[in-house]
C-alpha cells in the first residue's frame, strides 16, 4: 500500500514538474472556434498551449494524462468574489474587502494574500482566474476589482479593471437616504472627475468644492474614459433603467451586478450593450428592490442577446457559482451559454490577457472533470494553472484526515 501511494505521488510529481504535458483522450470544449472536440489531445509547453486536436504528435518524455473521454474545459473564471481577501466573514481581522474611508480610490490588489485558504476550494473546483470585487463600506463608490489566478506566489495579474458602485437601498441610505438625493450625487461626480481630468492646474485649489476625495477623483479617470467598467449594484426595474441612461448620458461602459429584475428589462440591456452579473439562486427577494426576481433570469436574459456572467451572493468557494450555472440551465439556459458565462463572457466584460479558451497559444489553465461541470456531484480531478498541474488537497480536507482517527498513535499536530 505504501509503495503503491508513493508510486502515484511520484507520477503526480513528474506531472507537475513536466515541461510538456499532454491530456489524450479528452472530451475537449475550447471556447473556441474549434467548438468541442471529441478524442482530442491537448499539448502544454511551459505555460502555453501549443497543440490541441485529434492527431496531435506528443514529442518524446511528455507527461501524458488520460481524460478518460471526460470533460476538458479551460479554467473557469469567478466573477465579483471575495477569494483571498476574506477569510471568515465575521472575524473582522480576517476581513479585507471592506473600507469605510478610501471609496472609489479602494484597489483591491493590495488586500489579495496569496496563502489564503479560500483560494486552494477556488481551484479545488475548477476556478483558475477571477474577478475579486471590493466588498463596499460608508461609501457610494465601493473601489476597483482586481484580477487574480487563485495558484501562485504572486496572483494578482490586473489591477483597477473596474469600478464599482451602488445605486440601490445601500446607496441611497449612505446619500441621504433617498435615491433622488444619490443620483443628484453622481451627475455631480461624473462633473467633478471630468473637470479633474481637463483642468490639471486647478485640481488642488478645486479639492475642497469636489464631492470625492482627489485620490477617488483619480480613481474615476479610467471610467469617464471607457478604459474600464462601472459595476452597478442595481435589481429593481426602475434602478435599472436610470443606470441605462446615465451610461448612456456620460458615454460610460456599464455592467449591473445583481439584477434581479433584468429580465423585465432584458431587450433594453441588450440594446446598451450593458452586460449582467446575475446571480441564478435568487428567486425570492430579499427586499423590495427585488420583487420580480426569477428563476430563469439568465435564460431570458440571455435569449435577448443580453451577456451574462454568474454571480453569488456569498463568493466563498468555486462550488456555488458551477452549481449557480447548474441551476441556470435547468431553468432554461443552453449548457454552452452556462460554460460562457464561467469562461469567455468575464473576459469580454472585464478585459485581461487571460483568454478562458483552449487553442494554440493560449495560457495553459486546464482542467479535466469527473462528469459533466455543470453537474453537482462532478469535480475536478486535475487542474493545470499556467502549465503546473496543482496539488487539490485543501485544508479542509487535510483536518479532516489528520483528525479523523483520534486513536492514532503520532500526535495531532501541525507539520
Amino acid at each position: 500500500m505504501i509503495r503503491s501511494t508513493l508510486a502515484l505521488a511520484l507520477i503526480a510529481s513528474n506531472v507537475a514538474m513536466a515541461d510538456n504535458i499532454a491530456i489524450i483522450n479528452a472530451k475537449a470544449v475550447t471556447q473556441s472556434a474549434q467548438g468541442t472536440l471529441e478524442n482530442a489531445t491537448i499539448l502544454i509547453r511551459g505555460d502555453e498551449i501549443v497543440a490541441i486536436g485529434n492527431g496531435v504528435n506528443i514529442p518524446a518524455g511528455t507527461a501524458v494524462i488520460d481524460a478518460a473521454g471526460q470533460y476538458v474545459t479551460p479554467g473557469l473564471v469567478g466573477t465579483a468574489v471575495n477569494w483571498g481577501s476574506v477569510e471568515v466573514s465575521a472575524e473582522s481581522s480576517t476581513v479585507d474587502a471592506y473600507s469605510d474611508e478610501s471609496g472609489a480610490a479602494t484597489s483591491m490588489q493590495y488586500a489579495i494574500n496569496p496563502d489564503s485558504t479560500r483560494l486552494p476550494l477556488a481551484y479545488r473546483f475548477g476556478f483558475t482566474r477571477a474577478v475579486v470585487a471590493p466588498g463596499g463600506g460608508s461609501k457610494v463608490f465601493l473601489g476597483q476589482a482586481a484580477a487574480i489566478k487563485t495558484y501562485g506566489d504572486d496572483i494578482v495579474t490586473a489591477a483597477d479593471i473596474a469600478q464599482f458602485v451602488d445605486v440601490e437601498e445601500f446607496g441611497k441610505d449612505v446619500s441621504g437616504g433617498t435615491r433622488a438625493a444619490l443620483w443628484v450625487n453622481l451627475e455631480r461626480v461624473m462633473a467633478d472627475a471630468k473637470h479633474y481630468a481637463n483642468n490639471p492646474r486647478d485640481r488642488y485649489s478645486n479639492a475642497g468644492s469636489y464631492v470625492l476625495s482627489l485620490d477617488s477623483l483619480e480613481a474615476l479617470q479610467a471610467v469617464i474614459s471607457g478604459d474600464v467598467p462601472l459595476v452597478f449594484d442595481a435589481n429593481r426595474m426602475s434602478d435599472l433603467r436610470l443606470v441605462m441612461d446615465f451610461a448612456e448620458r456620460h458615454n460610460l461602459k456599464a455592467v449591473i451586478r445583481g439584477g434581479a429584475e433584468a429580465w423585465r428589462v432584458a431587450d433594453e440591456l441588450a440594446a446598451a450593450d450593458i452586460a449582467v452579473l446575475v446571480d441564478p439562486y435568487l428567486n425570492l427577494p430579499y427586499g423590495f428592490d427585488q420583487r420580480a426576481a426569477r428563476l430563469d433570469n439568465a435564460a431570458l436574459l440571455n435569449a435577448a442577446g443580453v451577456t451574462i456572467a454568474f454571480y453569488n451572493g456569498e463568493p466563498y468557494t468555486g462550488q456555488t457559482l458551477t452549481q449557480a450555472a447548474g441551476l441556470a440551465v435547468a431553468h432554461g439556459l443552453p449548457w454552452e451559454s452556462a460554460v460562457d458565462a464561467l469562461t469567455v463572457n468575464p473576459v469580454d466584460i472585464f478585459g485581461g490577457a487571460y483568454s478562458a479558451t483552449m487553442e494554440i497559444g493560449q495560457t495553459a489553465d486546464v482542467v479535466i472533470w469527473s462528469g459533466d461541470p455543470l453537474e453537482l456531484t462532478s469535480a475536478p480531478t486535475t487542474v493545470i494553472i499556467d502549465g503546473e498541474q496543482v496539488d487539490l488537497t485543501t485544508r479542509e480536507e487535510a483536518l479532516a484526515k489528520r483528525y479523523f482517527d483520534i486513536n492514532q498513535a503520532e500526535p495531532f499536530s501541525y507539520n
